[in-house]
C-alpha cells in the first residue's frame, strides 16, 4: 500500500502515456477505495440514525415561510445498488458464462457444477473479507498519512495456518465494532440494519474466517470436492 501511494508523484509526471497514468491510478486507487467506502458507510448510518432521532424537520434550521418536503430517492437508491453490483460482480459473471459455454473450457476446471460452485463460494469468501480489509486498509493509511511507515517484514508462509490466538486479537476490535453496529441500528433503524448486515457479518465472524481459511484442511476439502481447481491442478493430479 505504501509502494502504491508513492506511485501520486508519477500520476503528474511528464511522458508517460496515458494507459500508465491509469494504472497507477488504479492501483492507488485499490487502497484508497476502502477509506472512501469506511467513510460513506459513517456518514450514511450517522444520517439515518439522526433522521431517527430528529424526526423530519420540515422548516429547517431556521423559520421558512413554505415547508421543506422529504425528498426520497428510490430510484436513485435503487440505480447506485445495481451499479455496484454490476462492478462488482460482473466481470466474474462474465468470465463464469464463457467458460461455462463450451464443454472443452469447463472440464479444464472440473465441469460446470465445480464451476459454478466455485463461483459462489468466491463471491462469499470475497464479501466476507472485504469489510476486514476496509478496516486494516483504512488504518494503513493513517499510519502511512501521519509518518509511520508501515515496513515490509518477512511473512509466515507454509501449511501452518494461523493461530487462534493471533486471529483473535487482531480480529475481536472488529467483531466488537461488528456486533455494536448491529445492536445500535436494530434499535434505531431496523430499516437500514439490512443494508449494512453484509458488512457487519464479515466483521462479526472476522476471526473464524480468518483461521479456517488459512488451514491446509480447508484447501484439500475444497480439492476434493473440484471447487478452486486450475487447469495445470487438474492436469497434475489426473
Amino acid at each position: 500500500m505504501q509502494g502504491n501511494l508513492q506511485h501520486t508523484r508519477l500520476l503528474v509526471l511528464a511522458g508517460l502515456h496515458w494507459m500508465s497514468r491509469l494504472h497507477l491510478a488504479m492501483g492507488i486507487f485499490a487502497y484508497v477505495a476502502s477509506p472512501v467506502w469506511l467513510g460513506m458507510l459513517l456518514v450514511s448510518g450517522a444520517i439515518v440514525i439522526d433522521q431517527r432521532i430528529t424526526g423530519e424537520v420540515y422548516f429547517g434550521p431556521t423559520r421558512t415561510l413554505f415547508p421543506l418536503w422529504p425528498r426520497h430517492t428510490w430510484a436513485e437508491v435503487h440505480s447506485l445498488l445495481l451499479l455496484t453490483l454490476v462492478l462488482l460482480f460482473g466481470p466474474k459473471l462474465l468470465v463464469l458464462m464463457l467458460r461455462l459455454w463450451s464443454t472443452r473450457n469447463s472440464a479444464r476446471f472440473g465441469g460446470r457444477l465445480a464451476l459454478v460452485l466455485s463461483f459462489i463460494g468466491e463471491i462469499f469468501f470475497s464479501t466476507l473479507i472485504a469489510p476486514v480489509m476496509m478496516l486494516f486498509h483504512s488504518s494503513f493509511l493513517l499510519h502511512i498519512l501521519t509518518g509511520n511507515a508501515v515496513g515490509w517484514p518477512p511473512q509466515a508462509r507454509g501449511d501452518r495456518g494461523m493461530a487462534w490466538q493471533v486471529a483473535l486479537k487482531r480480529h475481536i476490535p472488529h467483531a466488537l465494532l461488528g456486533v455494536a453496529a448491529v445492536v445500535l441500528l436494530a434499535e434505531l433503524t431496523p430499516n437500514y440494519l439490512p443494508w449494512v448486515l453484509p458488512v457487519a457479518i464479515g466483521l462479526i465472524f472476522s476471526a473464524p474466517v480468518a483461521v479456517l481459511s488459512s488451514r491446509l484442511k480447508s484447501g484439500a476439502m475444497a480439492r476434493r470436492l473440484g471447487m478452486f481447481v486450475t487447469p495445470e491442478e487438474k492436469e497434475r493430479n489426473s
